[in-house]
């Protein structure tokens, strides 16, 4: 706290020296009031109306330092507000990266159920459904957010290939 201080009273000095300059050789004793002056109303205004307290949440609210961190963190948020799909849609992408295949597959699960029409959502969630199904096929579940995909948009690539992945998987 006291380095944010110096440095902030460091840049006003360099600041006001730049700005004021061709003052401070025509009437110094203005140039002087008018900095203190500034300086005690900026410092009262702040007392008055800022939050001194801001700066010791920034430490206790830290950044996770690692995924599994951050995970855990989502999946707190997620439980008090589950109402999120983009804090799902985080959720089951950050899964599968740590190779949490199923569980990936549920947050998607979640994602689409909030957004049911989102085509883009609806492919990711079946591809997470392929990659946690243990013979890596596409369920009805995965087919069926696939078509309705590619109805709300037609010709979407990824859901177009994932349809031509299932046929050829299935014979056709």
């Amino acid at each position: 706290m006291s380095l944010f201080v110096a440095i902030a009273v460091l840049l006003a000095l360099v600041v006001f020296g730049v700005v004021l300059r061709p003052l401070w050789r025509e009437s110094r004793g203005i140039v002087l009031g008018g900095f203190v002056a500034l300086g005690l109303a900026t410092f009262a205004l702040y007392r008055l109306m800022g939050t001194p307290a801001a700066t010791s949440q920034v430490a206790a609210n830290a950044m996770p330092t690692t995924l599994g961190e951050a995970i855990l963190q989502l999946q707190a948020e997620l439980e008090r507000n589950p109402n999120q799909p983009e804090g799902w849609l985080l959720l089951g992408k950050s899964l599968a990266s740590e190779g949490r295949l199923a569980e990936s597959s549920d947050a998607f699960a979640r994602a689409v159920k909030l957004l049911p029409d989102d085509p883009d959502l609806l492919v990711e969630a079946a591809q997470a459904r392929l990659y946690a199904s243990s013979e890596r096929k596409l369920d009805p579940q995965a087919i069926a957010w696939v078509r309705h995909a590619l109805s709300v948009q037609p010709g979407h690539q990824r859901a177009t290939w994932l349809l031509g992945v299932s046929q050829l998987q299935d014979g056709q």
